[in-house]
């Protein structure tokens, strides 16, 4: 099975790191809940320019970023199944090297990475993917009929969207490794 995640929400998670750096840089107390670019650029709590300064901090390297909690068991059980898995970002740049450094740095240095581009669709680069597992609604919506399997990683920031039925929401790597296992598998 071809299995593709996003990297930002799915394997690291930058939301935290996100507030602290937004209290750092600018003195603003910005919950990581609440740390979207809509509440934030709507509320008024940063300018454009500071909301991509915080980004940027946040995915360069500049401060240490997180995992995903129990990404590191069940992606390593989805490796051992014989699973072709990639990470499929929108980073470019720096920002994808850092992204594979942190893989190197965490013993995964030979999980693919590609990156697709910040605004840009990961149509092309999943279209023969089985899974494609993602935080990011807006990354998801255009990849329908294309990939036969859909994950919206649940986060309190992405709670109120609310995802098509042919997406399927998992609360967790524990609930992602279930859903592929026993409910894609037992399809296929």
């Amino acid at each position: 099975m071809k299995i593709d995640f996003d990297f930002d929400g799915v394997v690291v998670n930058s939301h935290p790191l996100k507030a602290i750096i937004a209290k750092e840089r600018f003195g603003v107390d910005i919950p990581p809940e609440q740390f979207r670019r809509e509440i934030v650029l709507a509320g008024g709590l940063l300018s454009r320019e500071q909301y991509r300064e915080v980004g940027r901090l946040a995915m360069n390297g500049s401060y240490p970023i997180p995992p995903v909690p129990e990404v590191f068991l069940y992606l390593s059980l989805l490796l051992n199944g014989k699973n072709l898995v990639r990470i499929v970002t929108s980073r470019t740049g720096e920002d994808l090297e850092f992204a594979k450094k942190w893989l190197a740095e965490h013993d995964l240095p030979d999980l693919p990475i590609i990156g697709t581009g910040y605004g840009l669709p990961k149509t092309e680069v999943c279209n023969e993917s089985d899974v494609f597992v993602d935080d990011d609604l807006e990354k998801l919506l255009p990849l329908m009929g294309v990939i036969p399997n859909l994950l919206f990683f649940s986060w309190p920031w992405n709670a109120h969207e609310k995802e098509p039925d042919c997406i399927h929401r998992v609360s967790s790597w524990w609930d992602l490794y279930n859903h592929i296992w026993y409910d894609i598998r037992q399809r296929r």
